[in-house]
């Protein structure tokens, strides 16, 4: 299954939903976070010999982060927490729109539920929708940030060792960069939005700091640009450079 998550420029990109294994993954590695952090207050504790100095009240507001830790993760770091920043994935409202407070609340308030004796993963495994209790109730899943594969990989055949490559500012782009100009570039050519594909071309060229290519006289285009910068991507990352 896949969600459909709908780009500033009102392009579809699809991408699919996190695998069980992933978000166990995402959630040990949070585990040894918040674990780490308690360590560490205990042994700051110790080393400044403020045990007896410190009561309920304060221990409550030191460990409080433990308590809130997949909350305030999911609202300051855009649906992600650290386990899942390490993953690549992150929680959307299953439409594609940004989670709202209330859902991220909705989801923290009944990870409870979800905890018990793992009710969560097996629904998340049977539901086919990526979703637990909390998401079903909040209306959110947990996509991989990986922007599903489109045909336009069939169309890009990997360059052979005749290829020779026109931008070498292309290195400045990484590889998430270049499966999105993919996805949009072939969702815009679908759909015939040639607005979005001249405001894709001129934004890969800003990050490849050569916005003046735009303007030269050889300038073949916006979807020849485009398609020049894929393949470049693929002959200066190939290995064989």
């Amino acid at each position: 299954m896949a969600v459909t998550v709908e780009t500033t420029q009102n392009v579809a990109i699809e991408y699919d939903i996190a695998s069980v294994g992933e978000r166990v993954i995402s959630m040990i590695i949070d585990g040894v976070v918040l674990v780490s952090y308690a360590l560490l207050l205990v042994l700051l504790i110790d080393a400044f010999e403020l045990a007896g100095s410190v009561n309920g009240a304060l221990l409550v507001v030191l460990y409080l982060p433990v308590f809130l830790y997949d909350l305030l993760c999911e609202v300051f770091l855009n649906g992600q927490s650290f386990g899942k920043k390490a993953l690549k994935i992150k929680v959307v409202k299953v439409d594609g729109s940004q989670p709202t407070l209330g859902s991220f609340l909705l989801r923290w308030l009944l990870k409870a539920v979800d905890s018990f004796f793992m009710v969560g993963l097996l629904i998340i495994a049977l539901g086919g929708k990526g979703q637990r209790i909390g998401d079903i109730a909040a209306g959110t899943t947990v996509i991989k940030l990986r922007p599903r594969v489109s045909l336009l990989d069939a169309l890009m055949p990997e360059p052979d060792v005749t290829y020779m490559p026109r931008y070498p500012e292309v290195t400045r782009l990484s590889d998430r960069d270049i499966a999105i100009i993919r996805d949009v570039w072939s969702a815009s050519r679908h759909q015939d939005s040639r607005a979005t594909i001249t405001a894709l071309a001129l934004r890969v060229a800003t990050v490849m700091g050569s916005e003046e290519l735009l303007q030269s006289p050889g300038y073949p285009g916006h979807d020849k640009f485009l398609e020049t910068v894929v393949a470049d991507y693929a002959y200066y990352t190939s290995g064989d450079v």
